[in-house]
């Protein structure tokens, strides 16, 4: 009898695992439809919006946080002094497409570094005389600058140092730019232009 009670328990338990596998693999395919049907949604309001002339629309589809669903990160495809883009960066939020932030990167809105490690984004903007680099990331679920540092230059003629917006020495500004920037490694990654056959294969 007490052979049979412990069989008949680890049946049940074998027996409620198989289910709740079921249902935990059927909730995954739910939720990745679900953010997929938004995206599509989303991107083709913006197909048929007007661009700019000479520029093309682009987008890519990234988890960045690696929580939840992944971001979709978004141009018009314009560019201006430097090649600087401006990239929009969306996630889904109660069942709905919501702009998270943006940033800005030299490379033409055509691509953009990220680190899968520290979950962050190169942003930047680059002049003759001036540089703001910004690293972005999701911080209790905000998008945010998290480190920041630029030099210009300044009413003498002389380069000056910030991070944090604070004034630093030169070889203050050059260690937090390397800890921060220089030695990690990041991946570029190409957008993709916005087309129909494109948004259909999301």
């Amino acid at each position: 009898m007490k052979k049979f009670s412990i069989r008949k328990v680890l049946f049940l338990l074998a027996a409620l695992f198989l289910l709740t596998g079921v249902e935990y693999a059927s909730a995954v395919p739910a939720e990745a439809a679900g953010y997929k049907t938004l995206y599509k949604k989303f991107l083709r309001k913006k197909y048929k919006e007007k661009g700019m002339d000479g520029y093309t629309k682009k987008f890519f589809i990234i988890n960045i946080d690696k929580k939840g669903v992944p971001e979709l990160v978004y141009t018009d495809g314009s560019y201006g002094p430097s090649a600087h883009g401006v990239f929009e960066v969306y996630t889904i939020k109660k069942g709905k497409v919501k702009k998270a932030g943006e940033f800005t990167n030299r490379t033409a809105a055509s691509s953009f570094q990220y680190n899968g490690k520290n979950k962050a984004v190169w942003g930047e903007m680059i002049g003759n005389t001036y540089a703001y680099f910004d690293r972005y990331q999701f911080k209790n679920g905000k998008w945010k600058a998290v480190f920041q540092c630029r030099y210009s230059l300044g009413n003498n003629n002389m380069l000056q140092y910030y991070v944090k917006n604070r004034r630093a020495g030169k070889g203050v500004y050059d260690n937090y730019f390397n800890k921060h920037y220089k030695s990690i490694k990041w991946k570029k990654y190409e957008m993709k232009n916005l087309t129909l056959k494109r948004i259909n294969a999301i």
